[in-house]
């Protein structure tokens, strides 16, 4: 019998079942595509966006931080200048006339110094300078002294004088300027000399202050530094005839200390000082001046030690010191006029009747220390009238200001117009009188500067607008530098004409006496207009300063 095997038939219906399925809907790659740039330009916009708020929240914690160390300043500042400060001999010396060329004027007093005019007012102005370079060292530098390490930007008054106390060299740098130098009324320096108030009433005091800056201030960078408490307390504690010097210091440290000490200096970076100083004023400052502020009133974001040299510094919301200028004449702000020259713009068309140029309207800056001028009187400020002077005061390079005006600049600021001082020479008197300073044919490179300290931060690109010396500056338009490109070294002269004005310029590019750029073209590229744009400081700026600083007057 035969056996069949039964086959089973096809399932139709499973195949149809497939064939007949619904198709799944999905992206093309083209719809992926689209989907994926949509998102990318979310996700930018949103990150656009955070880092504008953190660009903001970082404007607004620096800002923060400058206001709350300007209130401290303005603190201290009104507290100095509600005491009184007595003018010293030196004081007196610098202030007085000594007449030249022919001129003569009765003597005051009598056959003694040649004192002409009464003097009393400009020696108390000069005092007062004085006292506030001693209570606000703005900077300082390291130097290779075995009893002062530290210098904030001294000059030596007399530097060729002989004395015994306190010792050679440093009876120079002691203050008030000349307090331990004696004075003899002939002129000449001795150690036995008269005794004369007029003249030398500190003789042999030990001072306030040494290097530029006062004990009490001085004090905070010594602490800091890790300097014993005799290094520190404003004695003479082993009567060497100097206080407070590295010598009692370290007096008691061991030797691991004593080598802290000299690593800190070594390690020590010129950007940082201006903050440094700054937090030892306020943080550190001691006696009638003190600062309110304590060290817990800031948080780690806003002090740190970036340079690793003891010091502590306030810090931007960007991690970079602040920088802390005391006299900044040359920084333009809405206070202040700084390098920009008086408008030569005329009021009227060109050729009209009865043109005025705007210099001639704007009002003249006066220096809030020297209400009545006292610095600039002609009779004093001018070689050609004060120029026969019996100290050995340094002569002017460009012969423009008397030998005592100059002397004042050495220690403090300018008291000439840089824009004009080079026409002024030349015999060419551009541009017109009616621009200048004080509108006058006689002396027009005289100028009174108005200044407000200025604490700054250089912003999100972290390059402040102002020049600082040490400092290599980056090719700033194509492959033209804004300077030389030979960073300026660290002096006390280079910090005092230089880098304490806060100008706006490579300070590579600074040409004579007066340290602004000889000329200015199209290839000269300034530091205002490249990096200042995002800087924030307590000096506001409501316009684009980007005038060309010897437009008016250059060669």
């Amino acid at each position: 019998m035969r056996t069949f095997e039964r086959r089973r038939p096809p399932c139709r219906s499973a195949y149809f079942r497939v064939a007949t399925r619904p198709r799944i809907a999905g992206f093309t790659l083209i719809e992926l595509l689209i989907v994926i740039l949509i998102i990318g330009i979310i996700v930018a916009f949103i990150m656009i966006a955070a880092q504008d708020g953190i660009r903001r929240a970082q404007d607004t914690a620096t800002r923060g931080l400058i206001i709350k160390l300007e209130a401290a300043l303005n603190d201290r500042i009104q507290s100095i200048l509600t005491t009184t400060v007595e003018a010293n001999g030196a004081h007196n010396a610098i202030a007085a006339i000594y007449p030249g060329n022919g001129i003569t004027l009765p003597l005051v007093p009598a056959n003694s110094y040649p004192y002409t005019i009464p003097y009393s007012q400009r020696s108390q102005v000069i005092a007062q300078f004085d006292r506030i370079k001693a209570e606000f060292p703005d900077v300082f530098l390291v130097q290779n002294d075995p009893h002062y390490p530290i210098n904030y930007a001294a000059t030596p008054y007399q530097s060729g004088a002989t004395t015994s106390i306190p010792p050679q060299p440093y009876a120079s740098y002691i203050l008030p300027i000349g307090s331990a130098i004696p004075v003899e009324s002939g002129g000449a320096w001795h150690d036995n000399a008269t005794l004369d108030p007029l003249y030398n009433p500190n003789y042999n005091l030990l001072g306030t202050g040494i290097m530029g800056a006062s004990y009490t201030v001085a004090a905070g960078i010594n602490q800091q530094l890790g300097y014993g408490s005799q290094g520190y307390d404003g004695l003479d504690n082993n009567q060497d005839g100097l206080v407070d010097d590295l010598i009692e210091g370290t007096a008691g440290l061991s030797a691991s200390q004593i080598a802290q000490i000299q690593t800190n200096l070594q390690n020590h970076t010129h950007n940082t000082a201006r903050s440094e100083i700054l937090y030892a004023i306020l943080i550190y400052g001691q006696g009638p001046f003190g600062s309110q502020l304590q060290a817990d009133d800031f948080t780690d974001k806003e002090v740190q030690d970036t340079d690793h040299d003891g010091l502590m510094e306030f810090v931007d919301a960007w991690g970079k010191p602040l920088l802390f200028f005391r006299w900044p004449i040359f920084h333009p702000s809405d206070y202040q006029l700084g390098w920009r020259p008086y408008s030569s713009t005329q009021a009227f068309s060109p050729g009209a009747v009865g043109n005025v140029m705007i210099g001639s309207l704007q009002p003249r800056e006066q220096d809030p220390l020297d209400p009545n001028q006292q610095i600039v009187s002609p009779m004093w400020w001018s070689s050609q009238v004060n120029s026969g002077n019996t100290f050995s005061f340094s002569p002017d390079p460009a012969g423009v200001l008397s030998p005592n005006a100059y002397t004042f600049q050495s220690f403090f600021h300018l008291i000439v117009e840089p824009n004009l001082l080079t026409t002024v020479l030349s015999g060419s008197h551009t541009p017109p009188d009616s621009t200048l300073w004080d509108r006058g044919h006689i002396y027009p490179a005289r100028r009174a500067f108005f200044t407000k300290f200025l604490i700054l931060s250089g912003g999100s690109d972290t390059v402040p607008g102002v020049g600082q010396l040490a400092t290599s500056y980056p090719v700033l338009n194509g492959n033209i530098s804004d300077g030389s490109g030979q960073p300026m070294p660290i002096t006390v002269p280079n910090l005092i004409y230089i880098e304490n004005q806060a100008g706006a310029f490579d300070p590579s590019a600074r040409s004579g006496p007066y340290m602004l750029p000889s000329s200015v073209t199209q290839t000269t590229t300034y530091l205002q207009n490249v990096f200042s744009g995002d800087d924030i400081s307590n000096q506001p700026v409501t316009q684009l300063l980007g005038v060309n600083p010897l437009s008016v007057g250059a060669p």
